[in-house]
């Protein structure tokens, strides 16, 4: 039944089919990259600990690719004055050392 109404729906709306399957085929691309660039086990042992270390790898894999799009355009990346203010009056409200904070 199940198949009928799949292929009932690439059949008859062959265009939006397509948009969903190409964003599947980016998220599965995206998911062999990180795999393959910081392995494809989690060695960490709480579900908390691997939930941080899985979005951990993600915002690493993030990096490299804004790093890499830099080199390859030639990108002189811009960074928002006012959020390094928030972060900073954050830093210090908190008692962090100035040397953690973005400016001292």
């Amino acid at each position: 039944m199940f198949g009928l109404r799949c292929s009932s729906f690439i059949t008859t709306r062959r265009e939006e089919f397509l948009a969903h399957y190409h964003k599947r085929s980016n998220v599965e691309s995206v998911f062999q990259m990180i795999k393959s660039k910081f392995g494809e086990r989690l060695r960490s042992k709480t579900e908390t600990a691997q939930v941080n270390e899985a979005l951990t790898k993600v915002l690493a894999h993030n990096l490299c690719v804004v790093i890499q799009s830099m080199y390859e355009l030639n990108i002189t990346p811009e960074f928002c004055s006012e959020a390094a203010y928030l972060l900073t009056t954050l830093g210090r409200e908190r008692g962090e050392p100035s040397h953690l904070s973005l400016r001292g």
